[in-house]
């Protein structure tokens, strides 16, 4: 780092190297082939990042949706010191989700409920905005409620920069809502969910009401967070048989175990079922959240990383 002269050798090679890297981990015959080159490419845009003295800085992406929605995001550097900071990056997963929404809003739920209410839309783990501004943008104010949450506290300074650029000034309009910015901890609503009944438990406001819809892009990147993700889900979650929490998961070879662990974590509703016919529960106990179907999507060229093989979307209820 200390010849300027061979620095911007290896940065042009390692440039070069990243640039082709989608291609090269293609090629590989087998998954582990594939694995490794994966690895390769991530070591060496850290070091690109090390050579250049910083993680990559901001990016500014421009995201078209159908009807028309136009979303303008600011990818900013994952901080090195923390990996928990994935958030101020656009994953592929959330921008799938959005345009399957917008493009059959019905089929998710996305529609008026016929009671004069507003729909109440939560995102958990909303990174830099682009679900959550799509879905404040689909409504008008009349119609909808968003709230964009996150824990990581440089990830919600990234979020709400992202919705005051998409929402202020020019490119607003007076008819949609900008989503609200919060700060959500999954595991502190999984305290408050063990610690006795779920219809006793109270979280906080806004998060002491209930909600039409929630939505989650790839937001599982340790074991324990599908456990905190169901106890939020059940103390936030309306429960009239037609609001749901849709979840969408990447299948990466190196995260195994974190997908793994919605299955292990979310019963299958027909297992429930059974439990209720077989008398394994008492009648009129409380209804359980449970995955009501699950669809496989495949991946689209230029849509997230080249390791993820194809999507699993959940759709969780009561």
């Amino acid at each position: 780092r200390t010849d300027r002269f061979e620095r911007s050798v290896a940065m042009k090679w390692l440039t070069g190297f990243i640039t082709r890297g989608e291609e090269w981990i293609e090629e590989g015959t087998t998954g582990e082939e594939q694995t490794e080159r994966i690895r390769v490419t991530e070591d060496a845009a850290s070091l690109l990042a090390v050579c250049s003295g910083t993680s990559s800085g901001p990016l500014m992406r421009t995201f078209d949706f159908p009807h028309p929605i136009i979303i303008h995001i600011r990818d900013a550097s994952i901080l090195s010191q923390d990996h928990t900071s994935v958030g101020l990056q656009t994953w592929g997963s959330s921008c799938i989700l959005a345009q399957r929404m917008v493009e059959s809003p019905a089929a998710y739920g996305l529609q008026q409920r016929g009671d004069g209410e507003k729909l109440n839309i939560l995102e958990l783990g909303a990174g830099t905005g682009v679900l959550s501004m799509v879905m404040a943008k689909l409504f008008t104010s009349d119609e909808a409620q968003v709230i964009a949450t996150d824990y990581h506290s440089a990830v919600l300074d990234n979020l709400r920069a992202n919705v005051s650029g998409n929402f202020d000034g020019a490119l607003s309009s007076a008819s949609h809502e900008p989503p609200m910015v919060l700060s959500l901890d999954w595991r502190h609503l999984h305290c408050i969910a063990s610690s006795g009944a779920i219809r006793d438990a109270k979280p906080e406001a806004p998060f002491d009401t209930s909600f039409d819809i929630i939505i989650g892009a790839d937001i599982i990147y340790e074991p324990e967070h599908a456990l905190w993700i169901k106890s939020s889900v059940e103390l936030l979650l309306k429960r009239d048989g037609r609001s749901f929490f849709y979840l969408i998961m990447p299948m990466r070879p190196t995260h195994e175990v974190e997908t793994a662990s919605v299955r292990e974590t979310f019963p299958l509703a027909a297992d429930v079922q059974k439990d209720h016919a077989g008398g394994g529960e008492e009648e009129g106990a409380m209804k359980r959240i449970a995955i009501l179907d699950v669809s496989e999507i495949d991946r689209v060229i230029g849509t997230g990383r080249v390791d993820e093989v194809r999507y699993l979307l959940y759709r969780i209820g009561w």
